[in-house]
């Protein structure tokens, strides 16, 4: 004979806590205003040259973005960019 199955109480709705319980408000997160004004000297100082070439994965990854935003401007751009022949006539 098969033991009798444990037996669960329904959980509490999350949606209505029980009485007396203290509320608490999501706030903004990422988006606050507040927030991004105090990050941005930090990630300003991120951005310097100096501090970018000194971790290597960085350093590439600066110069792969001005090579390609470089190349986006088209003629106009200091980084020449590859024309392929169009296979169409």
């Amino acid at each position: 004979m098969a033991a009798p199955a444990p037996v669960h109480e329904k959980p509490a709705d999350a949606a209505h806590p029980p009485e007396g319980t203290p509320t608490r408000r999501i706030g903004a997160g990422l988006l606050d205003p507040q927030r991004r004004w105090r990050a941005l000297p930090t990630a300003l100082r991120k951005l310097n040259p100096v501090t970018v070439a000194r971790n290597p994965v960085m350093f590439v990854t600066e110069i792969g973005v001005a090579m390609n935003t470089g190349s986006a401007g088209g003629c106009c751009s200091a980084v020449p960019t590859l024309r392929m022949p169009s296979p169409w006539p």
